[in-house]
């Protein structure tokens, strides 16, 4: 828990203290919430990444696997399944432009214990880690950030990738006005960044711009050095086709 109570007594104060440090971790652990993505939705990306430039569409589905809705999001080399309470990701495919499967990413829990698997193609390039309960995959992290508690000053979790699990924080930083060529549009400003001693070490930034109003699209995404920036440039929600059996 990020504080710590001394108790002047404790028989007076005790159950009040492990009430209060309950709910705050539990507000630690979930720190994100369903954004209830419009279905189907469709975003468009201008990607500037270290010099290399292209559009990237993201398309959500809102479906029911077992009983729970989920979030499929595909993008050009992703399919991605997000549970739709918290946002937390069930499963993670990525495939190269040849449509080849480079990694498959599952979330699950097993023994009481929250574990991350990836699968690579080829012998023995698997590997199991367990991770907290507040775990969010890196390639998630532009959905994610629209459910992000607008009314709270800081959120914190943990940041999974193939080679790190770090804590992360992401930060309320005021309101801006941002220009694209869909418009401009008023935002949430969010810093986001590894926290603690990690932080030291890797101080690059994460700054998001994020719509105030529903559907809280991340309308730009750069990092604190400019090399990597994401800017929305395409937006439709395509109508539900219904289909009928014929008997």
């Amino acid at each position: 828990l990020p504080f710590q109570r001394q108790l002047k007594t404790f028989s007076g104060f005790i159950v009040l203290t492990v009430l209060f440090a309950a709910s705050a971790f539990c507000d630690e652990v979930l720190p994100f919430r369903d954004p209830r993505f419009p279905n189907i939705e469709k975003a468009t990306y201008d990607v500037q990444e270290r010099g290399r430039r292209y559009q990237s569409t993201h398309t959500i589905l809102c479906k029911n696997h077992n009983n729970q809705k989920v979030y499929v999001i595909s993008t050009d080399t992703l399919t991605m399944v997000l549970r739709a309470d918290d946002l937390r990701t069930l499963s993670l495919k990525e495939s190269n432009s040849h449509g080849e499967l480079e990694c498959s990413i599952e979330y699950y829990k097993q023994d009481g214990e929250n574990r991350v698997r990836f699968i690579y193609p080829g012998p023995e390039r698997n590997k199991v880690e367990e991770i907290p309960e507040d775990s969010y995959d890196v390639k998630t992290i532009l959905e994610v950030l629209r459910g992000y508690p607008f009314e709270k000053d800081e959120v914190k979790f943990t940041l999974v990738t193939p080679d790190h699990i770090v804590g992360i924080y992401a930060k309320m930083k005021g309101e801006e006005k941002v220009t694209t060529p869909l418009g401009t549009f008023d935002c949430y400003f969010i810093e986001a960044g590894v926290s603690g001693f990690k932080g030291k070490i890797m101080r690059t930034k994460f700054l998001f711009w994020i719509e105030k109003v529903y559907p809280h699209r991340v309308i730009k995404q750069m990092d604190s050095k400019g090399e990597n920036i994401i800017t929305l440039v395409g937006y439709k929600v395509l109508p539900e086709v219904k289909t009928t059996e014929s008997k």
